[in-house]
């Protein structure tokens, strides 16, 4: 096994490369999206995971793209450890955004017939030891409001309250309100990218790099403006998703990794060694985990209390079916720690 420390192969004996190449620290679980032999896996071709969240009760959703839209629910705590396919949208091909209030699962899918926000109550954790027990509430998701005709829903969170979500489209930004089911847009807000930190501090940045500070004060959003930021931000924008409480860490297209505080003030800390990098999460100590790279992608970590970054390798799974060549596209962090990475390819 190699070193932990070490951040590249120079130097090494081949024989440690050859056999250490894929174990560099720690662990990952490749984990189907059914429960082999008992639930109906999502087909191949609707299995782009586009979004993932992590619920107030510790259930993993996550939304997939492809020929036709699904949501599933990943039960990964105590007995359980299945997934369940939550239905199709078959009028879209896109989940691009999830978030949650305190009763509802919000989704946020754009198709052939536009954008919509989309609503269904909180799934319920099957709380039986035994297989034969669980027992799966398969309700379906409504239409809460269609936005305006040709926009696209870019992103969007869970407002500070939990009583609504504020999202970004292609024209501006907007926030949903649950109570009233209206939707109230800025269309002069130009933000390309959301995220919180674990103190519900909203932020967003636009293609300029200007960090955005956003602030749902009774139904209206504020706005305050942090620092504009060096950087490549036209396209390949990627916020972490599971932040440090009081931080939250962006990148840029060309795999520049930036840290910005609740004041809105950023520092370039480093950069990846491939670009462009694709999702990011922190783990409960602080660390950040994220892939990087086209094709086969590539984990890296961060350290805060060091300030390095270093190559992890690729995800291989060697158990069933030897793969490699994993793509992912998100990732969150539970309370345990452990990172969920969402795979972005037809595997």
């Amino acid at each position: 096994m190699l070193d932990n420390q070490s951040c590249d192969f120079q130097g090494m004996p081949r024989i440690e490369i050859h056999h250490g190449a894929y174990i560099r620290e720690g662990h990952m679980i490749a984990m189907p999206l059914c429960f082999p032999g008992v639930t109906t896996p999502i087909d191949a071709n609707d299995s782009f995971i586009t979004s993932l969240i992590i619920g107030p009760d510790e259930i993993i959703y996550g939304g997939t793209s492809g020929k036709h839209a699904h949501i599933f629910a990943a039960f990964t705590r105590g007995p359980t450890g299945v997934v369940v396919d939550l239905g199709e949208y078959s009028e879209s091909t896109e989940y691009i955004g999830l978030a949650y209030t305190k009763e509802q699962l919000i989704a946020g899918v754009n198709g052939k017939k536009g954008a919509r926000i989309l609503s269904r109550h909180i799934q319920n954790i099957p709380f039986a030891d035994c297989i034969q027990e669980w027992k799966f509430d398969i309700s379906p998701f409504k239409i809460a409001i269609e936005l305006p005709e040709k926009e696209k829903i870019i992103d969007l969170v869970s407002d500070n309250n939990q009583n609504g979500i504020i999202g970004v489209t292609d024209k501006g930004l907007f926030r949903w309100d649950e109570e009233t089911n209206s939707i109230k847009t800025y269309y002069d807000i130009k933000i390309t990218r959301l995220t919180k930190d674990k103190d519900s501090n909203i932020y967003g940045i636009d293609k300029t790099g200007q960090i955005y500070l956003i602030n749902d004060n009774k139904g209206d959003i504020k706005i305050n403006l942090g620092e504009k930021i060096k950087g490549s931000f036209e396209k390949g924008i990627v916020w972490c998703k599971s932040n440090p409480e009081d931080i939250s860490y962006l990148a840029d297209s060309d795999g520049g990794i930036f840290c910005i505080n609740k004041s809105g003030e950023s520092k370039k800390i480093g950069q990846t060694h491939l670009q462009p990098v694709t999702c990011m999460a922190a783990t409960n100590d602080g660390r950040l985990f994220g892939f990087c790279g086209h094709g086969i992608a590539n984990l890296f970590v961060y350290e805060p209390r060091k300030g390095t970054f270093r190559d992890l390798g690729v995800a291989v799974s060697v158990l069933n079916r030897r793969r490699y060549g994993y793509e992912f596209a998100c990732a969150v962090t539970n309370k345990d720690g452990e990172i969920y990475f969402g795979e972005n390819d037809r595997g």
